[in-house]
């Protein structure tokens, strides 16, 4: 069953007048368009609905809602995909786009601790706790650790300042990526 936006975006709570969360017309626009794209079965790129952004404003949809809603649409959107893929080119093509996806991933994993991602300028994420958990995903990739895609959804990091630290955006673009590959994988 597709989101249907005008239902989702009723449920979505608001942050309250005095705080921020996402702008509520974009969000709203993108649902729309989502669903449209959907029902009319056109080729989306699951990665774009993973990437989108949206400003943020006072009294906005709660931030965590939201992506919780665009992270469903990105899962349907590539199961579709995958199904398209299989149903043309057959299972071997789509494990085949899938492997070759994870495999740009590896080299990163490989990198030395500390060296996996460009350094904060200032405050970023804890580089030690980072450095343990791409160590656990590239032994879910060797096959040694099981990682599920909700896992790496859910992957918080501790802040920390300088040397200490990597950019959030870098470490966040990495994981949207490893996400994006453990649900093409995951059955549902």
């Amino acid at each position: 069953m597709m989101v249907d936006s005008g239902n989702a975006t009723k449920k979505i709570r608001r942050t309250g007048v005095f705080s921020r969360g996402y702008a509520v017309a974009e969000v709203d626009s993108f649902l729309r368009a989502a669903q449209v794209a959907y029902r009319s079965d056109e080729d989306v790129d699951p990665r774009d609905v993973l990437n989108v952004t949206f400003s943020s404003s006072l009294n906005g949809y709660q931030p965590a809602t939201v992506d919780k809603l665009v992270d469903e649409l990105h899962r349907r959107f590539l199961h579709r995909k995958r199904k398209a893929v299989i149903a043309s080119q057959g299972s071997e093509a789509w494990l085949n786009s899938v492997y070759e996806e994870a495999s740009t991933l590896y080299p990163r994993l490989l990198r030395p601790h500390g060296e996996r991602f460009a350094p904060a300028k200032k405050w970023g994420y804890r580089t030690s706790d980072v450095d343990a958990f791409m160590d656990h995903i590239a032994a879910y990739f060797n096959g040694d650790e099981r990682l599920t895609s909700l896992q790496v959804r859910r992957r918080a990091f501790p802040a920390a300042r300088g040397e200490k630290a990597y950019q959030e955006a870098v470490v966040d673009v990495f994981l949207d990526r490893v996400f994006s590959v453990l649900v093409a994988v995951e059955q549902r």
